[in-house]
């Protein structure tokens, strides 16, 4: 499995802010302070009772330490302790493009991987009325599929934008089985020297490379309304084709970097005990 190499100073380590460690909130943040705790390097010094004095759960404690501790020390840590969680049929890997991460945005790209057939396809609207049309083609597509089809949000956001969608078309679709990994991942230890624990931190962290590792998620829809605006005005076909290319080729990294970071967390579950331990040089 390949790692993320990590190239900060141990003095910036021990001085960091609360802040670059997953999963501390802003009223989590201020509770730290108030107990004392203002770095990395005073959380890693406590405990979990020290914590629990404070008001946290003891397992929120447990985690918030370990996290600190993975980031200093510059490790990590994932243990799968319950195996069946993975033990999931992965049939379609699955992301969507939309106009916008708003509560009813439109899909404008749908990229998919058929692991039955070993197949990558994108259905693409390059114009927004194209999206009934490509909602239909993925309904042809996906009816021909079984078992699951796995994304990754955290929040399941493709799952109800795609039904939405369909609805408002009125798209006869079948009983669909979705699974947001990133809701899976939530119930394996997960400790590693990142802010963020998304996709593309998780999926480079076990070497996958991406085309575009600067590009976030938020500027897809900014990126796809420039192209659109682009057609509108004529502009010149190989700066529009550049555009065009460069979003299909992120959505395609998105699908099989999710089909990545599956496979590997099911081999973890299925070696030492379902731990692995990495140390950044």
């Amino acid at each position: 499995i390949g790692y993320k190499i990590i190239n900060r100073s141990l003095k910036e380590d021990l001085n960091i802010e609360l802040d670059a460690i997953n999963g501390i909130g802003q009223g989590q943040k201020l509770k730290l302070i108030n107990g004392g705790i203002r770095s990395v390097k005073d959380l890693c010094s406590k405990d979990a009772t020290d914590l629990v004095k404070m008001g946290f759960k003891k397992k929120v404690a447990e985690d918030l330490i370990g996290k600190a501790k993975s980031y200093i020390n510059r490790e990590a840590i994932i243990f799968v302790d319950d195996s069946k969680i993975l033990e999931f049929d992965d049939d379609v890997y699955l992301d969507i493009e939309t106009t916008g991460l708003y509560k009813d945005p439109q899909i404008w790209c749908i990229g998919m991987y058929l692991k039955r057939s070993n197949k990558f396809l994108q259905l693409t609207a390059e114009e927004l009325d194209d999206e009934e049309k490509i909602l239909r083609k993925f309904a042809e597509i996906i009816k021909k599929e079984k078992g699951n089809i796995i994304y990754f949000a955290g929040n399941h956001f493709d799952e109800r934008v795609l039904k939405r969608r369909f609805s408002y078309y009125g798209i006869d679709i079948p009983e669909l089985k979705f699974i947001d990994f990133k809701t899976v991942l939530r119930k394996i230890t997960i400790r590693i020297p990142f802010k963020n624990y998304g996709l593309k931190e998780l999926a480079s962290l076990f070497g996958y490379s991406y085309k575009f590792p600067n590009l976030s998620g938020r500027e897809i829809p900014w990126l796809y309304q420039h192209y659109s605006r682009m057609r509108e005005r004529d502009f010149l076909t190989d700066s529009k084709e550049k555009i065009l290319k460069k979003l299909l080729l992120y959505n395609k990294d998105d699908v099989m970097s999710l089909k990545f970071i599956v496979e590997k967390f099911k081999e973890i579950s299925t070696k030492n005990g379902g731990l692995l331990n990495l140390k950044f040089t």
